[in-house]
């Protein structure tokens, strides 16, 4: 067989990064063996443009500053003002720059799990994810938020963390590594898995004899490169004798059959059993079966089916503006009583039996989509609670966004900029100015301020809501400040 190794790649000038992609320049046997980097020249003008008409991307390009671009690029794709082609433009810059992390990210997890008999096809498969990925602002955004620039150049933190997610999304699909129900089996607790065998109507007697042979064989049996494949019939022999030796008399065939009578239990639970970090991601993995539609359009489907249920909640009194102060700007409960004139015991109640009739919209769909039961309902409740803060807090990104643009100058922009999105302490910001700390305090004070202004006016013209106690402005400033802290890198 003939034995291919995929080749290297070629380093970029900086400022191609950002308009060149991949082409194959030679094959052999129909296979890549050499590559070249080939400019897009609409990319090109449109760098080249960018470079003449802002000073400032001149100076980053000449500073090699990647994650200022990145970032520039990042908040284009997000800023919901932006024209849809200068909007496709950005997205095209960042998959350019992308393309050299993502490709090591695809060889280096094909060096590391390689299989002689496939490794094209699972090259093929590796380079796909990471270009979906990478095709992916929202991805590209999370990723970069991680960044913290000091261990690594933003080119290397590209490369691992998509090397991490390839790898992740590549064993979801095959049902390899977590995802595989042999990983399953090694993990599920005794308790978990004897409920679930009482629950496929096994014997007190048989359900002993399954424990003892799923310990039996995880004394031998080990993951094979990290894929936690189905056991050999070796595997199963030597368990087998291992068993009798030790806890009952059985051989391979018995032995098998009370395994595989493990595998049944664990893949009738629920099918609804993770909610993951993101809300994209906040599914439960299922034992899935050809004919169900893909995850994605699952989630999709979910997060309409909220959306729709929260249209009408917010058109009943003070809903919308209960759930944006509590999940948007993340106040107390006190202070939420008091920006509405109630108490905070009231507060605590329409807010739980608010996030309740949500629940119930979530799990009726879920009952009649995914056929969970009741012992969902904890996990789901947490999606909602998770959904219900992104929702919100999505739409006051956007309104600070604006004020962003429209409300602060150019020096306030580029203060906060260097305080928030570089991270420079307020001392150093002085040095570097010839300014004292107190002036370059109060002038970011006074940016806040504006921004704080602009949040407060339009919270008045939209929900009629007032908000003038102290106490709650400063719950509202703190909500800029991790905004600031956490998104800004987007808007600079």
């Amino acid at each position: 067989m003939y034995n291919w190794d995929i080749p290297p790649i070629l380093s970029r000038q900086f400022a191609a990064q950002f308009f060149t992609f991949l082409v194959s320049a030679e094959e052999r046997r129909s296979r890549p063996s050499r590559w070249q980097w080939k400019t897009d020249p609409k990319l090109h003008h449109n760098f080249t443009v960018a470079q003449q008409e802002d000073e400032g991307i001149e100076q980053r390009c000449q500073a090699q500053d990647s994650a200022f671009l990145v970032g520039r690029f990042l908040q284009i794709c997000q800023d919901e003002l932006q024209v849809g082609m200068l909007q496709t433009l950005a997205r095209w810059h960042l998959a350019a720059y992308l393309e050299a992390p993502c490709y090591q990210a695809a060889r280096d997890r094909l060096r590391a799990f390689r299989n002689p008999q496939d490794s094209q096809q699972t090259w093929e498969q590796y380079l796909y994810i990471g270009q979906c990925i990478t095709n992916n602002p929202r991805e590209i955004d999370r990723i970069y938020r991680k960044y913290k620039g000091q261990t690594a150049t933003l080119e290397d933190h590209f490369k691992l963390s998509l090397a991490s997610l390839i790898q992740d999304i590549f064993h979801r699909q095959t049902g390899q590594g977590k995802y595989s129900i042999w990983y399953s089996l090694k993990e599920a607790s005794r308790i978990k898995l004897t409920e679930k065998l009482k629950d496929l109507g096994e014997s007190p007697s048989r359900i002993d004899r399954c424990l003892q042979a799923r310990q039996c064989l995880l004394e031998g049996y080990s993951k094979s490169g990290n894929r936690w494949r189905e056991p050999t019939p070796e595997q199963y022999q030597a368990a087998a004798k291992f068993c009798s030796d030790r806890c009952f008399p059985t051989n391979p065939e018995e032995f098998k059959q009370l395994i595989q009578t493990c595998i049944r239990a664990l893949q009738a639970m629920p099918k609804v059993s993770y909610l993951g970090e993101d809300i994209e991601t906040r599914v439960c993995e299922s034992a899935a079966t050809e004919s169900e539609p893909p995850l994605q359009q699952e989630i999709e489907a979910l997060n309409t089916c909220l959306l729709s249920g929260l249209e009408a909640l917010e058109q009943e009194g003070n809903n919308k503006a209960l759930f944006l102060l509590r999940f948007g700007l993340e106040l107390s409960g006190a202070r939420i009583g008091n920006c509405l004139e109630v108490n905070q015991a009231t507060v605590s109640r329409h807010l739980a039996q608010r996030q309740r009739q949500l629940l119930t919209v979530a799990l009726e769909w879920l009952r009649s989509r995914l056929e969970i039961d009741e012992r969902a309902i904890a996990q789901t409740n947490q999606y909602v609670a998770l959904w219900l803060q992104q929702h919100y807090q999505a739409s006051l990104s956007s309104i600070l966004k604006a004020s962003w643009r429209d409300r602060l100058s150019p020096k306030q922009q580029e203060l906060l900029a260097v305080r928030y999105f570089e991270n420079i302490a307020e001392r150093q910001m002085a040095r570097q100015q010839g300014r004292s700390s107190g002036e370059i305090r109060e002038a970011i004070a006074g940016a806040k301020t504006s921004l704080l202004d602009d949040l407060l006016a339009w919270i008045e013209e939209m929900l009629k809501l007032k908000i003038t106690g102290e106490r709650e402005q400063k719950g509202i400033a703190k909500a800029i400040e991790k905004w600031l802290a956490n998104e800004q890198r987007n808007s600079v």
